[in-house]
């Protein structure tokens, strides 16, 4: 949340320059030299909390809220067994029809189901994070989202409803290993209930047993039955019954034995889809315990980064790459002014020699443009007189953004020229700004506006 309103504008009245400024310095006093860096986010994000959640009721709402109760898997685990109880209904005037039995239905489901997640853990973890398995559904990664991030009574457009949305997406990991523990348990539980109803039935009623088929012959339903029902034949004892005497002809009352097929379907069951899915449930279990005590952060992004600078004290080196004219002297100097609130007072401000439209694909870098490691932020400087052109402005952002491409870059637009010239039609501003926003919002860039000095 605190990352996400870092973001706002300097002079935002909820979380302005000086505020972050403030929290860095406590996270400085109270962090030791040599401390980790998640020390350093950490402090800093929670003496920014004091401030912030005295000033917005929506912050002390959405931390109110519960993401996980434990409860839901008992919950999940209830149902499912209710379900099994409810489903398990083997035929018709209890006559059990052999190749048509639910219980192959809920064993093959659930064979596909631990096929597809064992599939999907094989996958890079980089390729998993921050989205549910398709393995889990449809369902699983609807539910996942909605549980991840949401500010009640609070507009979208909302800083505070963008901080819990990028906290869905940051804890959407956590968020959909708990969603697959309730799936999963409810899963065992259902294929549990499906075992308590074939005793209990079996307890009261007197099931006879058979089978009919318009393709298959007897030899091949025994081989059938024979594989399907190996493994629980070996683990209970109980062999598997010949079935040529248990043809039934339509409208004839089958006459075969039911408990020892009643007896190798429960361990079926247990077998191939409670055991499978409640250790699936208790890897998501232990998986969500360990996101929960230790989150994973996108250490290497550019805020994290910068994080980091503040709390060594690096000097932090900002190059300024103009279009078409050189910034004025007052002009850097309120981007200097600017960029101090994020990056330290001690910054070094590099401006380069400006390049004309057309020659973007023609400039070189300045020669100590990588030296140590390069520059901390790239700025592709352009005045507001300009009307934004994807074929000079925009390649000239993508021709820095290949010399290098992990270092951060933002847009800033110079409206001091444009000012001066038509300060009197603010509407003229309003419009040339939205052409410029909408063309930095096509090629996906951070984009600021720097006032004129006089206007600050």
């Amino acid at each position: 949340m605190v990352r996400a309103l870092d973001a706002l504008p300097d002079d935002s009245p909820l979380w302005s320059a000086g505020d972050r400024a403030w929290a860095t310095r406590l996270a400085q006093e109270s962090c030791t030299e040599g401390a980790p860096l998640a020390r350093f986010v950490a402090e800093r994000a929670r003496h920014a909390w004091q401030r912030l959640s005295a000033r917005e009721s929506g912050l002390v709402r959405w931390a109110a809220q519960r993401g996980w109760r434990p409860a839901w898997l008992g919950v999940a685990t209830a149902l499912g067994a209710f379900f099994g109880l409810l489903i398990d209904h083997l035929g018709s005037a209890q006559r059990i029809n052999l190749p048509a039995l639910q219980v192959w239905i809920v064993v093959a489901w659930n064979l596909v189901v631990v096929g597809w997640v064992g599939v999907q853990s094989l996958r890079p973890a980089r390729d998993r994070a921050h989205r549910p398995s398709r393995g889990a559904g449809a369902l699983q990664g609807a539910l996942a989202r909605r549980l991840s991030g949401s500010v009640p009574g609070l507009p979208a457009a909302s800083p505070v409803s963008a901080g819990a949305a990028a906290w869905g997406v940051q804890a959407m990991p956590l968020t959909s290993a708990r969603v697959a523990a309730l799936f999963h348990a409810a899963a065992a539980a259902l294929a549990l209930g499906m075992v308590a109803g074939l005793y209990l039935r079996g307890l009261v009623l007197d099931y006879r047993v058979g089978w009919q088929s318009t393709f298959l012959e007897a030899a091949t339903v025994q081989a059938l039955l024979d594989s399907l029902l190996a493994p629980a034949s070996a683990l209970s004892g109980v062999a598997v019954p010949a079935v040529e005497s248990l043809r039934i002809s339509a409208g004839a009352v089958p006459g075969g034995a039911a408990a020892p097929w009643l007896h190798l379907f429960a361990v079926t069951l247990i077998l191939f889809a409670a055991l499978p899915r409640a250790l699936l449930a208790a890897v998501s279990l232990r998986q969500a315990a360990r996101l929960s005590r230790d989150l994973p952060l996108p250490w290497q992004e550019a805020y994290f980064q910068q994080l980091a600078r503040l709390q060594s004290g690096a000097l932090a080196r900002i190059q300024v790459c103009p279009h078409g004219a050189a910034p004025a002297a007052a002009a850097l100097q309120v981007l200097r002014t600017r960029l101090a609130t994020k990056w330290g007072d001690t910054l070094q401000l590099q401006v380069d020699s400006p390049v004309s439209a057309g020659d973007e694909d023609r400039a070189e870098a300045s020669p100590d443009e990588f030296a140590s490691g390069g520059p901390t932020l790239r700025v592709a400087w352009f005045d507001l007189t300009a009307t934004p052109e994807v074929e000079t402005h925009g390649r000239w952002v993508q021709v820095l953004q290949a010399r290098q491409p992990a270092a951060p870059l933002t847009i800033v637009i110079d409206e001091s020229a444009f000012a001066a010239r038509f300060g009197a039609y603010p509407a003229r501003l309003t419009q040339r700004r939205e052409a410029w926003t909408a063309w930095a919002r096509g090629l996906g860039a951070a984009l600021e506006f720097l006032p004129a000095p006089d206007k600050l």
